[in-house]
């Protein structure tokens, strides 16, 4: 993996996890917030799991503006990469691109993603594949939720 540079939260249940095979990565990945003036990396996520124990199925939280996002190594496949869309030091959009490792074994798996924004008009986004439709976000509004999971194709 490697850095290349509708509706509201309740109306839509989140995905189920892929049915996958056990050595298939799943993407890791986490966020970060401002909290009292410093950033503040949130837990890690597993893809729909909160890896810090809570219920949550999205990385962030509502009304907190997110300002960074990483992902693990190698947990997007061994070419899989994600870009930040950035407006000064907040996060406006985000695309993501899951390389399935071994297809010919396993089936061809991608990225399923969403954001929520904040702005005027705070809403979900509608769901994303990969890099199907150049990412997610309205690249205007600061996002506060990132829920990603993988399916197959």
């Amino acid at each position: 993996m490697h850095f290349v540079g509708d509706g509201d939260p309740g109306s839509a249940p989140a995905p189920a996890p892929a049915e996958q095979p056990s050595d298939l990565p799943t993407p890791r990945f986490r966020v970060a917030i401002v909290r009292d003036g410093a950033k503040c990396w949130l837990p890690w996520m597993c893809g729909l799991v909160d890896e810090g124990g809570s219920d949550d199925t999205v990385a962030g939280g509502p009304g907190c503006g997110i300002v960074d996002v990483e992902f693990e190594g190698g947990s997007l496949g061994p070419n899989g990469w994600f870009t930040k869309n950035m407006k000064g030091d907040k996060l406006i959009g985000l695309t993501v691109y899951y390389d399935t490792p071994h297809p010919e074994e396993t089936g061809y798996y991608q990225a399923m993603y969403r954001v929520h924004w904040l702005g005027n008009n705070p809403d979900w986004g509608k769901y994303e594949y990969d890099d199907n439709d150049g990412g997610v976000g309205n690249d205007a509004d600061q996002l506060d939720m990132i829920e990603l999971t993988i399916v197959r194709c």
